[in-house]
């Protein structure tokens, strides 16, 4: 399975650890380590992208936008 590289580029350049965004989430670390690693929520939904635009501080639409091209590429 291909890592969602996108997002842990972004938690990295935000200085945030999996735990951050997981609690921000209310979701397991464990949970949100199967999300990067791309092994849960291969087809992400409106609640994930939502509270991961939360945590990161970016838009949505940019998730959006890195989610098509990872579903479509793997980058």
């Amino acid at each position: 399975m291909k890592k969602r590289v996108y997002l842990i580029d972004l938690r990295n350049k935000k200085g945030l650890t999996q735990l951050d965004i997981s609690k921000s989430m209310g979701i397991s670390e464990s949970y949100y380590n199967l999300i990067e690693q791309g092994q849960r929520q291969k087809n992400m939904n409106i609640a994930i992208l939502y509270g991961l635009s939360k945590a990161l501080k970016v838009s949505v639409n940019t998730l959006v936008d890195k989610e098509i091209n990872f579903a479509r590429k793997g980058d």
